[in-house]
This record gives C-alpha cells, structure tokens and sequence, in this order.
C-alpha cells in the first residue's frame, strides 16, 4: 500500500463514501470499505477485513468493554483518528492492527496494555496526539520471530509508556521524532533492532527507577541523527546503547544526549557482543555522562570525530584501530571534563588534531596511564588527557602534506622531567647532612 502522510492523507477521505455509525456499530464490514464513528461507543470495534478503514471524528469516544478498543489486524487497514481511543478500563491494547497498518492519529489514544500494537511488517503510524499506554506506546516488532521489519513512525505528539517501552520495532525502523515531540519509556524509550534510522529534533527520555536502569535509545546498528534541538536522555542508564551486532553505525549529534553513561557499545560475549565500527560524530552537541565514560565503543574500528562540541565523561574505544579526531580549535574546559581521559584500547590508534601542528604543543605532563597533552595556538587552546594511542597526527605547517605524524615516544620526550642537582651540590648536601648528624651526637 502506498504510504500517505499527514493533513494531505485526512482530506482524500473527504471524498470516500462512508458508513456512518454513531457507536462504529455494526462490528463488521466489508473488505475496502470505510467506518465512521460520530459518537460514544462502549463496547469498541472488530472487524478481520483486509483493507477496510475506520475514521473516528473529533468528539467520538471509543472504548474497550473487556476487550481492545479498536481491532482492525486484516492486512492493510487503516485507522484515522481525531477523537479518543480508550482501553484503559480493560487493560487491553487500545488499537490493534495487521501488515500494512497505516495510522494516523490527531486525538487521544489511552491503552491498559499496548497503545497501539501491530506486530507485523510495513506499518505506518503518523501521530500528530498523543499515545500513552502501560506497556509499549507502540508494539510494532515481531509476533514470535515472524514480521516487525521495515516499520515507520512521524511523531509531532507524545508516545509514552509508563511501564515499558516508549517505542518497540525490529531490523529497518524509521522513527521522526519532531520538535516539541516526546517519546517517552519507563523501560528504553526506543528499542529497534538492526539498521534503523532514528531521527530526533524532540525528547527521547527512559525515566525508570532506582535497580530498574533503562536507555533511552536500545539499538543493535543503524544511524541515528540527534539535532540541536534534540535530546536524548536517560535518568538511571545509557542514553544510547548498542547490543550485539556485526553490522557498522553512525551518530551525529548537534544537541544533548545524556545519561549515567553516553554512547555504551555491549562487550560482553555472554550478551552477544558487538564488534561492528561505531562512527560518532559531535558536531557542536554535547555528550554528558553523569557517573561513567562518555564513550565506550568497544570492538571495531571505531571513530570519534568532534567539531567543538562538549564531551563531559571518559572515551574508552578498546580494541580495534580506533580513530580519534578533534576538528575544532577553542575548547574552554579540559576535553571530557576535569579527570577524563581518552583511552585508544588496544591495537594502532590515532589521535588527529586537524586545527593544531605539533609547534603548538604549550605542554605534556606525564600521568600514571598516557599523559596530559596542552595545545595553544592563535585560533585557541585544547587541554587533554590520552592514554594507549600510537599515531599522533598534526596540521603540517609546510603545507606539503595534510598532516604530520608523529609516535608517542615523540610527544612524551617534551614532558618536563625533573632537574637533576649538580653533582657539587649533591657533596655539600651530604657535608652538611654529615656536619649535622655529629651536632647531635
């Protein structure tokens, strides 16, 4: 079925003949045809029918008796609705629908248990009102192993969940999530699996409770595009985590991602780990980890690539040979916060300062792991601590080249070292030290 999006898809029905129904009664009707509930219906609607459509007006109410509000899971149909879903008294799922669901909501939709659950492949659901469900606010990934591909959500309102999920899919998820908009999740806010795309102009919280962590976006690969006005958060977990997979992803970010930790890549091989490439790039955003590192990218050849923005918290990158490049010239604060270090993990790494040539090192101070780098130029200043990097690469001055490499070996050698005393100055401290023990026998 073609996709049709937003106050362009509501009028074509301005011209579709109707059967008017103020309770959406009677419960079924033909396959291809329309329903239109103008009133109170207390006992909800069900029909089996492939490509049938239900519209519910601004002003009608339909609820759920013991049962969903609305059940329309034939393949292909579709739901508009102004008014209000409601199947919040019998603690079912508020509407339920089929392969090719396309719905689009302007109203209320109030759900026991799912708001909207479609667990199945090519389902559309444009909402411009707002979802708020106990379990999932949509349940569109599979049904036992079968379907839950290829899905696809606009949110201009709020989908929240006060018990789960904000939003739940599987592999090739695309979600907008506009200005002003929130998709909200006691557990993840957003749970897709492999190469989803998710695009965030609005919020997307995990709110959760204390021995309950949940992230805000729980992903297995794809890409995911977070604008300045966007903001991901979670209270108690990571804003972003990556399970298990194989497949490569990206990240760019111009506003706020935020939780315990930033952007967490799954290690573990118990829990399936994940050895793919990570690409983040923060570009003006900043990446705040409360209480653990800002980035943990694990295995793979993993990039972090910041045009100055604000990273408060540890890189971690392990192992894998990882890049990271810092674009930008002024960063105010020590990079990732007073204490962070930035740790290449094993196997060749490079550190890139594109806006600073190796002249402009003002300082290095030796640590315990790695060494705290200073860099001044005319165009401004980078203080920060690295440690288990090989490849050190610098804007050429000669011009001949895009950068100049240099080792580790070629950086520490500009550490300050402590001054040896003069060998004379060494006897006359012994003299007197000798002198002193006599006086006090």
């Amino acid at each position: 079925m073609q996709r049709l999006y937003g106050a362009g898809f509501a009028a074509l029905f301005c011209s579709v003949s109707t059967i008017a129904m103020a309770d959406c009664a009677p419960d079924s009707i033909p396959k291809g045809a329309t329903a239109t509930c103008t009133g109170t219906d207390l006992d909800g609607f069900k029909d089996g029918s492939d490509e049938i459509t239900v519209i519910v007006d601004s002003g009608a109410s339909v609820f759920g008796d013991d049962a969903r509000a609305i059940d329309i899971d034939g393949d292909d149909t579709v739901l508009v609705n102004a008014g209000t879903i409601d199947a919040t008294g019998a603690g079912k799922d508020a509407v339920r629908g089929g392969s090719g669901f396309y719905i689009y909501n302007t109203g209320d939709i109030l759900g026991g248990a799912d708001g909207i659950d479609a667990r199945a492949g090519g389902v559309t659901v444009i909402n411009e009102g707002d979802i708020t469900a106990v379990k999932r606010g949509l349940h569109i990934d599979d049904d036992g192993g079968v379907g839950g591909d290829d899905n696809y959500v606009e949110n201009y309102g709020s989908i929240v969940s006060t018990d789960n999920e904000g939003i739940e899919a599987r592999d090739r998820a695309t979600i907008y999530n506009y200005a002003g908009a929130l998709i909200q999740g006691y557990d993840d806010a957003v749970q897709v699996a492999e190469e989803a795309f998710i695009w965030n102009a609005g919020t997307i919280l995990s709110t959760g409770i204390p021995g309950d962590p949940q992230d805000a976006i729980d992903i297995d690969s794809g890409e995911i595009f977070n604008t300045a006005t966007g903001q991901i958060i979670s209270t108690l977990d990571a804003a972003i985590d990556f399970d298990g997979s194989t497949i490569a992803s990206i990240i760019t970010n111009e506003g706020l991602i935020r939780g315990r930790t930033g952007i967490v890549v799954e290690t573990d091989p118990a829990e399936g780990a994940n050895t793919a490439a990570q690409t983040v790039i923060n570009a003006g955003g900043t990446i705040h980890a409360l209480d653990g590192p800002a980035l943990s990218l694990g295995a793979g050849d993993d990039q972090f690539i910041d045009f100055s923005g604000v990273v408060i918290g540890d890189g971690l990158f392990g192992e894998g040979e990882d890049l990271l490049a810092v674009e930008g010239l002024d960063y105010a604060d020590p990079f990732g916060g007073a204490g962070a270090i930035f740790d290449g993990g094993a196997d060749t790494d490079t550190v890139r300062f594109t806006g600073f040539a190796f002249d402009d090192i003002a300082g290095v101070s030796l640590l315990p792991e790695g060494f705290r780098l200073n860099l001044q130029n005319a165009g401004g200043g980078l203080e920060i601590a690295l440690a288990d990097w090989e490849i050190f690469q610098f804007q050429d001055p000669s011009g001949q080249n895009r950068y100049a490499e240099y080792d580790e070996a070629a950086i520490r050698a500009l550490a300050v070292a402590p001054v040896p005393l003069p060998a004379g100055m060494v006897l006359m401290l012994s003299g007197l030290g000798l002198l002193a023990l006599r006086r006090r026998r």
